[in-house]
């Protein structure tokens, strides 16, 4: 709908409008067609009949002939052409199976393949999923139903934004001690801070903690949500903390599995995802749900054994889906602890009565986050946190502004948050100001490059640029940045330039061209100026980044080697090659 609305060319031109692995079937076999799984994520399935309906696909206003012929995940869509062989190396003749929805992969990977059998997940994001004979509409829209892999069946799942993601964030941004000392032990910090939380009894000494973080899904369906403890007094400690927020998400899927209850009798849960490692989360789980937990050997990994198995059934390796139970080996069950389970009673019903009582706050905040976005830009400190964090800034240098738009967002796809709109591109301001406005408030940060003098400067702040990049150092540019508080990054080739530019006040320093010297030139550098932030660019590619930031580069700008996909017109190239950057630059640094 969107596209149709936006894009009409694009619609227009459509012919069928697929999921990614329907496409990678299609591209297999040349044949066009979708699962009930997948094609429930559309939102236009009558899962009655497990076909498109009718009644949805006019009242939506979409072309019912654009959407492919759905058939069960188990079908063999087809078999991989001498085409697909030669561009994968994969067997020509292979038969292809439909398969499943990544979810829908994972209720078969944790045998949730037959009705009542339950489990959860916590990874990033967390889910409670069962399978059922039909349909499960929760009066109050907590949940929502899935069309299962397996024929004749249903998942209804509810799936929270913050799961483990919650956990996560404890760690980088509270128990910085504990992860300190962690990597000092040679241990995971996840363990520091499990010891902690446990010294804390059940209810986490008064301490609530709402997992909003990201909003959520289900059970509230609030974008308008945040993330709060609430309860706090002088006696509380760090451990109700670390408690309250392994606690926080875990009775908010409670609520999920509790709609599901109405239904269908529960008293065991698989718990799978990395969150299901820690014994006292597992036990935390155990009493909240009142529920016996069975924690596998491999708790990474059932998406893709359902996925295996699905297509086992499909080529007929497997006689049913109940293979995999044995494959299912367990590392240990955790039974409900009676104390706890009745001292958590209290606790769920304060957790709900809290979450009511945040509803207006939640409508006022979001009211004033909008105010203070609009009227308070982010601040040079959060735009450089954001280039240091990420560690890669793409240089886009364009033949027009379609063009720079592409390749922008591209490069974005791929997880670039720094994007450097130069000004050799035509028509640059404008594109400045179209982006900053896109990707205001968001992880993305929009700077301009090729900035030769203070003017200019200007005009590209005046554009909504967050920082401007130069090839050389010009101090009557860095003054202008400074004055409005906007990140400056200008160019340097010596141990002069690099004093100069910090001495006005630069924030970065961008080591241009980087071919000219190569990495060691940062540590020759960081010999006299060890506190120089330095940013090399030019002669940055994939095979070198790595080398780069081990010699002590705080960000990479990459310009040629990245974006080359836009000379053939292939920008999917370089989302592909932004991905391969980021990932490069984490691995260098240890993340």
């Amino acid at each position: 709908m969107w596209v149709r609305d936006n894009e009409p060319e694009v619609y227009a031109k459509t012919y069928k409008a697929l999921n990614a692995k329907d496409f990678i079937v299609l591209r297999l076999t040349g044949k066009f067609y979708t699962e009930p799984s997948d094609a429930t994520s559309n939102a236009c399935i009558d899962l009655n009949t497990l076909q498109w309906s009718e009644k949805i696909v006019n009242a939506s206003g979409i072309d019912g002939d654009k959407l492919p012929e759905i058939v069960p995940s188990t079908t063999v869509a087809g078999e991989v052409t001498p085409w697909a062989a030669g561009q994968t190396g994969l067997k020509a003749g292979t038969p292809v199976v439909m398969g499943g929805g990544d979810g829908l992969c994972s209720n078969v990977g944790a045998g949730s393949i037959s009705p009542g059998r339950t489990f959860s997940c916590i990874g990033t994001s967390a889910w409670v999923a069962t399978t059922s004979e039909k349909p499960l509409f929760d009066e109050e829209m907590r949940t929502f139903t899935w069309a299962h892999i397996v024929p004749g069946l249903y998942s209804p799942t509810g799936t929270m934004q913050a799961g483990g993601s919650s956990y996560n964030w404890l760690k980088g941004q509270v128990a910085k001690y504990e992860t300190a000392v962690a990597k000092v032990q040679g241990i995971s910090p996840y363990d520091l801070i499990n010891a902690e939380a446990a010294k804390s009894p059940v209810g986490a000494n008064g301490v609530l903690f709402l997992p909003y973080l990201l909003g959520e899904r289900a059970p509230r369906w609030n974008p308008d949500a945040t993330a709060a403890w609430l309860g706090l007094k002088m006696e509380n400690q760090r451990c109700d903390l670390f408690r309250a927020v392994l606690e926080g998400v875990t009775l908010n899927l409670n609520i999920i599995l509790e709609s599901f209850r109405r239904s269908i009798p529960i008293d065991e849960l698989l718990v799978v995802g990395g969150g299901a490692k820690g014994a006292l989360w597992c036990q935390m789980m155990a009493d909240v749900y009142n529920a016996r937990i069975k924690v596998p050997v491999l708790l990474e990994e059932a998406t893709s054994m359902g996925a295996a198995v699905t297509g086992g059934v499909g080529v007929g390796v497997f006689k049913g889906f109940e293979v995999i139970d044995q494959m299912l080996e367990l590392n240990r069950t955790v039974e409900p602890d009676p104390e706890a389970v009745a001292a958590y009673g209290p606790v769920k019903e304060a957790f709900e009565v809290c979450y009511k009582a945040m509803l207006p706050v939640y409508e006022y905040m979001a009211s004033h986050q909008e105010c203070v976005r609009r009227f308070f830009p982010m601040k040079k400190e959060q735009v450089l946190a954001k280039l240091r964090s990420c560690g890669l800034v793409a240089v886009v240098r364009a033949k027009d502004a379609d063009d720079a738009m592409r390749i922008a967002e591209a490069c974005i796809e791929g997880g670039c948050a720094g994007i450097e709109l130069t000004y050799t591109t035509p028509g640059v301001n404008a594109i400045i100001e179209k982006m900053a406005r896109e990707y205001d408030g968001t992880d993305f940060v929009i700077g301009a490059g090729t900035v030769m003098d203070p003017e200019t400067a200007r005009m590209a702040i005046l554009s909504g640029a967050q920082y401007v990049v130069s090839p050389y150092f010009n101090g009557d540019t860095v003054r202008l940045c400074n004055r409005y508080r906007v990140a400056c990054m200008p160019g340097a080739m010596s141990i002069a330039e690099v004093v100069a530019g910090m001495e006005a006040g630069a924030d970065i320093i961008k080591v241009f061209p980087g071919e000219l010297f190569g990495p060691k030139i940062l540590k020759s550098i960081h010999g006299p100026i060890p506190q120089a932030e330095l940013m090399p660019t030019g002669g940055v590619s994939l095979d070198n980044v790595a080398e780069w930031i081990a010699a002590g580069a705080v960000a990479v700008g990459a310009g040629g080697s990245l974006t080359a996909g836009a000379k053939t017109g292939d920008y999917g190239k370089i989302t592909e090659t932004a991905r391969q950057f980021v990932e490069k630059i984490r691995a260098a640094r240890g993340q």
